[in-house]
């Protein structure tokens, strides 16, 4: 809550009539919880600061604003606040141009600089600065500022005009982008904008009368720049704010009301609705987008609503049909605020985007790989002219099959855009991250999770019984599981069976490495993240496979070069291997489409069955939030934490089941110190000493020897590790 700190400075800035600029990454501003994720909350907490506000929508926009903010700022004497979505844009990783630095320093007003260093305080020329104020002259003081701020909007345009002649990109206060004659039209501003310009553009090609206007100068607002930007044949204007107003309208609705119905105005015929999304970082699609369009179109528009409504939850694991919709919303079953279902599951990214999930476990290298990837690709310009022959003749020898849609390369005379975005869970380390990429031949402006992937690997074969991984692939995709279920007959013995049956009801080809065998033997431990990517890139034919190798290596050789020659030789090994334990799953899909009705999976680690007699707390809500289901969670379900307080003591019900490898006590060499046990920071190794009567109740697996020391005469020893709560890190293991 950091900007919340400086609000009382911010006034002071303003008041005082002094160029500044804060780039702010938004955040949530913590009620009933913290939470660390986007929305405009800590922002709108400040508008009346007195500071102008630019908002971004995207990575390219972070840039060319950020240059915008300052040249207005000099000029109109005036503070800015430039913000942009906490993580959801701040930590996305996206191709954009970069405005060179000469190119910014003849953009900036070195008149206006001069006359802001001459206002410094000078001990050559004192000065009171911060005086006291009474209510004789407070108020014309204050209104005194006015020329200042209405003469702003005008400064801001003039200051984008400089740095669009400059890119060569357009910008203005209010973007419109839509249907000429549209009827209907959503006002929103940050990264939502793209999400709804995707809708707006998907829309128009079926023949619907929608626009979008994407705010940008959200602080002064100035209603007359709106009002030009909406189409004079709109009949709804509906408003999205990013926030949760409790106890008013929110701030951009009110903006937007007083423009359209102001006495200034032409278009008091509108009529304008408000809704909310994405707050607290919630997942906003395009599916969303089209069923604000849809509730605007009825004759009784649901007003004052939150966005998105899905189905009935999902049991535990329960595979849908293909064609169901389920988006990640909210469903308001308290107040009756949320929309209805859309009536379509829409796909917008551009024709022959390429798109990936990748489920990992924190700390084993795959978000910095995924990275790394990003890089390799954005960057790979293939000026060979036989690259189309080498490509097609990749997709021959079917190593994986070339099983994207389309042609995603176009004529691969420049590089691939990307756009990479990275989600995390609290634990970092020993948590599941979920990577979101995406490649194509044009521009990619999406974002939003991905919710029809064409290659979805999960790299800890521990998730197959947690999370559903299937529910995101397209049809058709391709799934790739690291796992040591090498043959057919391991992997139906070891797979859920509701995960065969969306595999198979989706036509998924299933591909298997055992990326931890092929890094035990090249030397690097668990560490599986080289040998992943190489299977990406094997599978994905984003780039000619050769070309992908290459480039992988010398990524290599710049990345591990400084630890010596040892650590890059074990690495290429790994890439060298990937390809011959790489094996497509050849599955019966008739077979696994029946396997839905099979109760029981076997499992090397048993996930213990449901105990209703648990806490309800543990069993209504950290269930869901632990399996990454806490989105099936209602307003009623959830709203209980709103004032109900947590208990203590909940890990112990979190069995999380992540390790690939736990350590097997030797009870032939152990020394009973006890070192393991302290050496294992989740206490997951815990020595046991037991009477005669406890060991007869004890299974004949569990090991146990006769104890050694003081006062313990009689009692027997054992070393015992939780594999449900091991994380394999293996620190009990290396050091005693």
């Amino acid at each position: 809550q950091g900007l919340l700190l400086m609000i009382p400075n911010m006034y002071k800035i303003a008041g005082e009539l002094l160029p500044a600029v804060m780039h702010v990454a938004c955040r949530t501003v913590g009620t009933h919880a913290q939470c660390i994720f986007a929305d405009h909350s800590d922002v709108y907490a400040t508008r009346g600061a007195g500071w102008a506000m630019l908002a971004s929508s995207s990575v390219q926009e972070c840039q060319d604003l950020a240059v915008v903010s300052h040249i207005a700022s000099l000029e109109a004497s005036l503070p800015f606040v430039h913000f942009f979505d906490g993580f959801r844009t701040s930590h996305e990783i996206a191709k954009m141009s970069q405005i060179s630095p000469e190119t910014i320093a003849s953009l900036i007003p070195e008149d206006a600089v001069k006359q802001f260093r001459n206002r410094g305080v000078n001990p050559e020329f004192p000065v009171v600065v911060g005086v006291t104020s009474g209510p004789d002259t407070f108020f014309q003081c204050a209104e005194a500022l006015n020329p200042y701020y209405d003469a702003l909007p005008d400064i801001v345009e003039a200051a984008m005009d400089k740095v669009s002649a400059a890119t060569g990109r357009p910008l203005s206060l209010f973007d419109y982008a839509g249907a000429e004659d549209a009827e209907h039209v959503v006002v929103v501003m940050g990264s939502g904008a793209h999400v709804v310009e995707e809708a707006v553009s998907y829309l128009n090609e079926r023949g619907q009368k929608v626009g979008v206007v994407n705010v940008k100068l959200f602080r002064p607002f100035s209603e007359k720049h709106l009002r030009a930007a909406l189409p004079p044949t709109c009949k709804r204007v509906t408003v999205l704010d990013r926030v949760k107003e409790s106890t008013a309208g929110a701030a951009l609705y009110l903006d937007v009301l007083s423009a359209v119905k102001s006495r200034q105005s032409d278009m008091a015929h509108m009529e304008v609705l408000q809704g909310r999304f994405g707050i607290a970082g919630k997942n906003f699609s395009p599916t969303d987008a089209v069923s604000i369009f849809e509730n605007s179109q009825r004759e009784e528009p649901l007003d004052d609503f939150t966005v998105g409504q899905r189905e009935e939850p999902m049991d535990d694991f329960t595979v849908g049909i293909v064609d169901d919709i389920i988006i990640h919303s909210i469903v308001d079953d308290i107040t009756m605020r949320s929309l209805p279902p859309p009536t379509q599951k829409v796909d917008t990214v551009p024709d022959g985007t390429v798109q990936c999930m990748f489920y990992g476990l924190g700390a084993d290298g795959t978000v910095g790989a995924n990275k790394e990837a990003i890089s390799l690709i954005a960057d790979f310009v293939p000026l060979m002219e036989d690259y189309q022959e080498r490509h097609a003749a990749d997709a021959a020898k079917d190593v994986v099959g070339n099983y994207m849609p389309g042609e995603p390369y176009g004529d691969r005379t420049k590089p691939l855009y990307c756009q990479g975005y990275f989600a995390y869970d609290a634990k970092k380390s020993g948590g599941l991250t979920v990577s979101h990429l995406r490649f194509g031949s044009s521009q990619i402006d999406s974002p939003y999770s991905i919710d029809m992937a064409d290659y979805v690997a999960c790299h800890n074969p521990r998730y197959l019984q947690k999370y559903d991984m299937v529910e995101n692939i397209r049809d058709n995709g391709v799934f790739m599981l690291n796992s040591e279920y090498t043959t057919l007959e391991e992997m139906e013995k070891h797979m859920p069976a509701h995960m065969k049956a969306a595999l198979a009801a989706k036509n998924v080809r299933l591909f298997n490495i055992d990326a931890i065998k092929v890094a035990e033997e090249a030397g690097l431990g668990q560490r599986v993240n080289m040998i992943m990517q190489t299977a990406f890139f094997a599978l994905s034919h984003v780039l000619p496979l050769d070309d992908a190798m290459a480039l992988l290596k010398d990524s290599i050789a710049k990345k591990y070069g400084k630890k010596g020659a040892s650590v890059v030789d074990a690495n290429c090994a790994a890439v060298d291997n990937t390809l011959a334990n790489l094996h497509e799953i050849q599955y019966d899909q008739q077979k696994w489409l029946a396997a839905e009705s099979v109760e029981s999976v076997e499992s090397d680690i048993t996930v213990e069955p449901v105990d209703e007699e648990r806490p309800g707390f543990i069993r209504e809500w950290l269930d869901h939030v632990g399996s990454q289901r806490g989105n099936d969670l209602t307003v009623a379900e959830a709203g209980t934490q709103v004032y109900e307080r947590y208990p203590v003591g909940t890990s112990a019900y979190e069995k999380r089941g992540i390790a690939v490898n736990v350590p097997l006590w030797d009870e032939k060499k152990c020394i009973q110190c006890g070192m393991c046990a302290f050496a294992c920071p989740h206490a997951v190794i815990r020595g046991f000493l037991v009477d005669k009567e406890e060991a007869k109740a004890l299974p004949e697996s569990v090991k146990l020897v006769k104890a050694k020391g003081r006062g313990v005469k009689g009692l027997s020893f054992g070393i015992q590790a939780s594999v449900l709560d091991c994380t394999g890190i293996r620190a009990g293991l290396h050091r005693y």
